[in-house]
C-alpha cells in the first residue's frame, strides 16, 4: 500500500502540475552540460545526455497532456513555475539540489541522483523523507500538515499513477473532463523509448 494517496481530482491536480515543474527543472541541467561539451569532444557524452533531455521534454508534455485530461489547466507562465537555480525538485529530494553546470563528474552524479531509482522500505512502501519548505520548487505535499515527500521521481510518479486509477475507479470516464483539443499529439513530438 502507498504512504501517499491522492484524495481528490484537485489534488491530482497539484501532483500533475509538480510534475510538469519538476520535469521542466532537469531541462536547463541536462542542457548546461550538454552545451558545455566542445564539439567532436565527447560524442557519447553528447549523444547520450541528448537523449535524455528529448526525453524529458517529452515527459513534460505528457504531464501537461495528463493534467488538461483530467480538467486541468497546464501553465508555464505561473510565478512559481520556473526554479531559481540550484533547486530542489518538486517531489522531496532534499539530499542533493539541481543545478545548471558543465558537463563533469559532479554533473554527471547530480544527473544519477535525479534519475535514481525507488529504493525499497521495510513496510514495502515509498520511502519518503523530510523536505525543508521555502527552499527551490514548491514541492508537492501529502496532506496540508505534512512535509513528507518523495524519495525518487519513480516513487512520485507512482503515486499519481496510483491515484489515476483509484479516482477512475470512483469516477469513471468523467473524470477526463479536460479539452481535446488542447492536447499535444504525437505529430508535434518524437515517440520516446523512455
Amino acid at each position: 500500500m502507498s504512504l501517499h494517496r491522492i484524495a481528490d481530482v484537485d489534488e491530482l491536480h497539484r501532483y500533475l502540475y509538480a510534475a510538469m515543474q519538476l520535469e521542466h527543472a532537469t531541462i536547463p541541467a541536462y542542457l548546461t552540460a550538454l552545451y558545455s561539451i566542445h564539439p567532436g569532444t565527447n560524442p557519447h557524452a553528447y549523444n547520450a545526455i541528448r537523449a535524455v533531455v528529448v526525453e524529458e521534454m517529452l515527459h513534460l508534455t505528457l504531464a501537461a497532456n495528463m493534467l488538461n485530461a483530467v480538467g486541468g489547466t497546464p501553465d508555464f507562465t505561473r510565478a512559481d513555475f520556473v526554479p531559481d537555480f540550484p533547486t530542489y525538485l518538486p517531489d522531496g529530494e532534499t539530499d542533493f539540489q539541481v543545478s545548471r553546470q558543465g558537463f563533469s563528474k559532479a554533473a554527471i552524479e547530480m544527473f544519477l541522483r535525479i534519475e535514481r531509482p525507488a529504493r525499497p522500505s521495510e513496510n514495502g512502501g515509498q520511502t519518503v523523507r523530510r523536505a525543508r519548505r521555502g527552499d527551490g520548487l514548491h514541492a508537492v505535499t501529502v496532506g496540508t500538515d505534512s512535509d513528507e515527500h518523495f524519495y525518487s521521481i519513480g516513487e512520485f510518479y507512482k503515486a499519481i499513477e496510483e491515484g489515476i486509477e483509484r479516482l477512475y475507479g470512483e469516477m469513471g470516464d468523467d473524470m477526463f473532463s479536460g479539452d481535446p483539443a488542447r492536447q499535444v499529439t504525437p505529430e508535434y513530438y518524437y515517440s520516446g523509448g523512455g
